[in-house]
C-alpha cells in the first residue's frame, strides 16, 4: 500500500478530433478541468477499479500549473487503467493567435456531446447534451478511461468503458502506473501543438498520456 499524491504535469485533456476545416494553432497556456474522482485498475479493461480520491463538489484546476489533484492510498501493483471522473466542460487558453484562436482568450468546450457515446463504470450509457461548440457546450459528468490497451483510440471513444481488447474504447495510456514502496512516477500529458483553429471555433485535440518513472 502506498500513499499517492496525484500531480498533473503538463496535463491536457482531449476533445474528439476537431474537424471543422481545422489546422494546428499552437500550444495551450492554460487548461482547466473539473475533476471529481480518480480511480485505478490493474486491468486494461478498467475492471474492479480502486478509487484513489474523490471530491464530490469538484473544482476547476489548471492542469498546466502542476497542481495536485488529490491524494489517497493504492495497493502495490501495475495499474493499466486510470479512470478520471470529470465534467465534460474544459477550458483552454491559446498561447498564440492563429485564425479563430486568440492568444490570452479562454475558450470553453465540451468533450462529450449529443453525437458522442459514453458510459459509466458499470457500462451503462451516459447521454451527453450539447453540440461541442464553444457556445453550445453542456455540462455532463463523464468518466475518461486511460488504458494501456493497444486498441484504444486517440480521443473519440475516450469516455466509453473498455470491455474487450479489441473494442477500441478508452484513450491510449503510453505506460502503466507502477506502485511499489520504491517507485515514483509522474503523470505526463503532452498537449504541444494540439490547439486547433477553424470553422469559427477554437478547440483542442487529444494529447498523449503517459507515466514516467522517476
Amino acid at each position: 500500500m502506498k500513499k499517492l499524491a496525484l500531480l498533473a504535469l503538463t496535463f491536457a485533456l482531449g476533445f474528439a478530433p476537431f474537424s471543422r476545416s481545422s489546422f494546428a494553432a499552437g500550444d495551450p497556456s492554460s487548461l482547466k478541468v473539473k475533476v471529481y474522482a480518480v480511480s485505478a485498475s490493474l486491468s486494461p479493461q478498467c475492471t474492479d477499479a480502486k478509487q484513489i480520491f474523490a471530491n464530490d463538489a469538484g473544482t476547476f484546476v489548471d492542469f498546466l500549473t502542476n497542481p495536485t489533484l488529490g491524494d489517497g492510498d493504492l495497493p502495490d501493483g501495475t495499474y493499466n487503467c486510470i479512470i478520471i471522473k470529470m465534467s465534460s466542460i474544459i477550458k483552454h487558453t491559446p498561447v498564440t493567435t492563429e485564425s479563430t484562436c486568440v492568444a490570452g482568450v479562454e475558450y470553453t468546450g465540451g468533450v462529450c456531446n449529443a453525437s458522442d457515446v459514453a458510459s459509466n463504470l458499470d457500462d451503462t450509457p451516459i447521454t451527453c447534451g450539447g453540440d461541442g461548440s464553444n457556445a453550445g457546450s453542456v455540462d455532463n459528468t463523464v468518466f475518461m478511461y486511460l488504458t494501456t490497451d493497444a486498441a484504444a483510440s486517440m480521443g473519440k471513444r475516450a469516455f466509453v468503458h473498455p470491455v474487450t481488447t479489441a473494442d477500441g474504447n478508452g484513450i491510449r495510456l503510453g505506460s502503466p502506473l507502477v506502485v511499489s514502496k520504491n517507485s515514483r512516477a509522474k503523470f505526463v500529458v503532452n498537449a504541444n501543438g494540439q490547439v486547433m483553429a477553424g470553422g469559427g471555433e477554437c478547440g483542442i485535440n487529444a494529447p498523449a498520456f503517459d507515466f514516467v518513472n522517476l
